[in-house]
């Protein structure tokens, strides 16, 4: 009689485990993450975990990998800054290698840093592969209309536009500006970035009229977004100033505000 309850108990117990996985997904995730930890799937049955230890551990080790990718990605910035761009080449490659191991935005993220920093020595056959990968990953991870993926877009813009490739350069563009106000809305700095590289671009190109157009509207949302003495709003100025001396409009420029430059 005792076998017997002991087996019914013991059936009794395992089917409220199914019963209970079941119902709750969490329980589930929590074992395979601990055997997972533990390389043990044999004798998982005598573990006992609860589901909240399992959820500080994860919490834990996640962003334990986000701070040493932060860090990685923080260090690359000050050395790029400083012109050191072979001691940021190394620090983003670590921040490359760390984020591989999820493939998550942070991948396409430090990518695109790179990217920059290959860009900054004129290593464009370097940079365009690293920027193309970015942009797939983001879209894939993130979706098309991300302000991530117009940052990289920018980036990729600035190849095009060095290069004088400049119908791709005006299409990367447009899409920037159409997904900066569509995420951002009409009045935010990465929106005022990409009207004046349009402007910029149609100026390399003598388009004076639409360099005008698009100057004045990033130096409008600059000048809202930071006050009329931001570092932005003279960048604007010196646009429109040299957009407008070759063409004899100096007249133009307000010169109380040129004071800024």
């Amino acid at each position: 009689m005792k076998d017997t309850i002991s087996k019914e108990g013991k059936h009794i117990q395992c089917c409220s485990k199914k019963e209970h996985s079941r119902r709750n997904p969490r329980s589930a995730q929590s074992e395979f993450a601990i055997r997972s930890a533990t390389g043990n799937w044999r004798s998982w049955h005598r573990w006992r975990v609860p589901v909240s230890l399992v959820s500080v551990f994860c919490s834990s080790l996640a962003l334990a990998q986000e701070s040493l990718w932060e860090k990685y990605i923080v260090a690359g910035n000050s050395l790029r800054a400083q012109a050191k761009y072979n001691e940021a080449e190394k620090s983003y490659l670590d921040a490359v290698h760390e984020a591989e191991k999820w493939g998550d935005p942070r991948l396409g993220k430090a990518l695109n840093f790179l990217a920059s920093v290959y860009f900054d020595q004129g290593r464009y056959a370097e940079a365009e592969p690293l920027l193309q990968r970015s942009i797939v990953i983001l879209e894939k991870t993130l979706g098309p209309d991300h302000p991530d993926v117009a940052t990289t877009l920018k980036e990729l813009f600035r190849i095009r536009r060095t290069q004088s490739q400049f119908v791709e350069a005006e299409a990367l563009c447009h899409r920037v500006i159409a997904i900066c106000q569509k995420a951002l809305g009409p009045e935010h700095p990465l929106l005022a970035s990409g009207l004046n590289n349009l402007g910029a671009l149609y100026l390399d190109q003598g388009k004076f009229a639409e360099a005008e157009l698009y100057f004045r509207q990033a130096l409008s949302i600059w000048e809202k977004a930071g006050g009329p003495n931001h570092p932005e709003v003279a960048k604007s100025l010196s646009n429109l100033g040299h957009l407008y001396y070759p063409n004899s409009l100096l007249s133009k420029i307000n010169w109380d505000r040129e004071e800024l430059c």
